[in-house]
């Protein structure tokens, strides 16, 4: 991220050491090696083809009521949205309702075993919306690697930015979820936020830099 907008002299070795040096993230930060995943599946053809889907729970509750965040994400782009929720029960199904209208039709959920998921309301759902729900299996949260791996980032920014203590950790969700969605991913070769939009997230330091706007002419006559 920082290459794209800036250039300096030993650029990424001083942006490595600035890194290593922060106090926080070694208290919060474990190793990033993770169990193969017991179930593989087909890579998505394109964006929101398939969805995975989880929750975090063991937050304190909020201002607002919130206990939980559910977490959406996109296997094909890893682009995710973190919403915070009251309960894993009731507003599952209307968070996933309105994921869809926010972004894609998903043809595939992929999804635990939670009474959150597995109800008559997400039943109903998933047959109106002629969705195929695909469960993982159960005590082995590896087959839904993809979402595993979201959470340990998630927690991570919630442990370094946010005092999971209070009661307004919901208030920077979304810094959270836009964060994790500017992130370069190795695997993919770029962004989520570039895959799914095609162009990089204007961060707020982006509004002080100044570009010369483009001078057009009139006509290609005029131009030659």
């Amino acid at each position: 991220m920082a290459r794209q907008r800036f250039f300096f002299p030993l650029l990424i070795t001083k942006v490595k050491k600035h890194v290593k040096s922060c106090k926080v993230c070694p208290y919060f930060k474990g190793s990033t090696n993770q169990p193969a995943p017991a179930l593989r599946y087909d890579v998505p053809d394109f964006p929101f083809e398939k969805v995975s889907c989880d929750t975090l729970s063991g937050f304190v509750t909020t201002r607002s009521g919130n206990k939980h965040i559910l977490v959406f994400v996109d296997n094909f782009t890893r682009y995710c949205e973190l919403v915070p929720v009251p309960n894993k029960s009731k507003v599952v199904a209307k968070a996933f309702h309105d994921f869809i209208q926010r972004y894609h039709h998903t043809y595939v959920l992929s999804c635990d075993n939670g009474t959150e998921f597995q109800n008559e309301v997400m039943d109903n759902l998933c047959k109106i919306m002629n969705v195929t729900r695909v469960n993982i299996l159960p005590y082995r949260p590896q087959s839904n690697g993809i979402t595993e791996r979201l959470n340990g980032s998630i927690l991570t920014f919630m442990r370094s930015l946010v005092d999971t203590t209070s009661d307004n950790w919901d208030d920077l969700l979304l810094t959270i979820q836009s964060a994790i969605n500017s992130t370069f991913h190795s695997s993919l070769g770029d962004t989520p936020h570039f895959l799914l939009y095609g162009s990089d997230k204007r961060l707020p330091y982006d509004l002080f830099q100044t570009r010369r706007k483009p001078e057009y002419s009139d006509s290609y006559a005029e131009y030659l």
